[in-house]
């Protein structure tokens, strides 16, 4: 674990922290999150669900009890790690968790109460791309994905 800290510990005080950093903002991204603290956040998020799991905890628990992590390791990844179309399968494979249809739909459900919950910014016109909205939230939540900075400086330098 962290140093000597106990996961419960982890996830507590990690919780509270990100609750914090969501009050102010409007946008997920304008928390600062850093991709050491993303990849720190859906490993440790990761081991919490598949130990709840294991001892019977609803999907709809999980996502109740850790909120702002769960909202931070959805958005992280979308502004780190998303590939067009494998979003959900690289979720899954970068927390460690078993994928599961009935946790993936709940977790998509949730997007919506948990940006309503920190009062964050929320799209109604992504509710017309029925098969692409919820990713499509998360990557507004998480700004321009770092695999396209690149492309996007090199285009405005060729434009200045």
């Amino acid at each position: 674990m962290v140093g000597h800290v106990s996961l419960k510990d982890w996830l507590s005080d990690a919780e509270y922290e990100w609750r914090q950093k969501l009050k102010p903002v409007n946008l997920v991204i304008e928390t600062d999150f850093t991709s050491e603290q993303i990849d720190r956040i859906k490993k440790y998020w990761g081991v919490a669900v598949s130990a709840l799991r294991k001892r019977g905890s609803d999907h709809r628990e999980i996502v109740k009890r850790y909120p702002a992590l769960t909202l931070m390791a959805l958005v992280g990844h979308a502004s780190l790690a998303y590939r067009e179309g494998k979003y959900w399968q690289d979720f899954w494979g970068d927390t460690g968790v078993a994928h599961d249809q009935d946790f993936e739909s709940v977790l998509r459900h949730s997007i919506d109460d948990m940006l309503v919950k920190f009062s964050l910014a929320r799209f109604p016109d992504t509710n017309s791309y029925q098969a692409r909205k919820y990713v499509m939230v998360l990557a507004l939540h998480a700004g321009i994905p770092v695999h396209c900075l690149g492309d996007l400086l090199g285009t405005i330098n060729d434009h200045i």
